[in-house]
């Protein structure tokens, strides 16, 4: 059980970490769209393919534990720029005619 618990606990730190980069970064808009999306993407999918490259039994857990924090990370970089797509397409135009 011990060796579980700091292997979820690690996953979910990572999750967090990759959440609140997404989030702050959107905020304070340091970095571009495309490039907070594009390291969202690939740190993602890096995740899960680094836990499917895990064939040893005894790491099991963990490339669990990589695969699912592959997953909510991909959620949670695509939550946002939907989010931002949609409110920029519904805005009204603020041109001066």
């Amino acid at each position: 059980m011990g060796a579980k618990l700091f292997a979820w606990l690690g996953g979910l730190a990572a999750f967090l970490a990759v959440a609140f980069f997404v989030r702050y970064s959107f905020e304070h808009d340091i970095i571009p769209v495309e490039v907070r999306v594009a390291i969202g993407f690939v740190l993602g999918a890096g995740l899960i393919v680094g836990g499917l490259m895990m064939k040893a039994p005894r790491f099991r857990i963990t490339a669990q534990v990589l695969c699912a924090t592959g997953v909510v990370s991909l959620y949670a970089v695509r939550s946002p720029v939907t989010r931002c797509t949609i409110s920029r397409s519904s805005a009204p135009s603020r041109l001066s005619s």
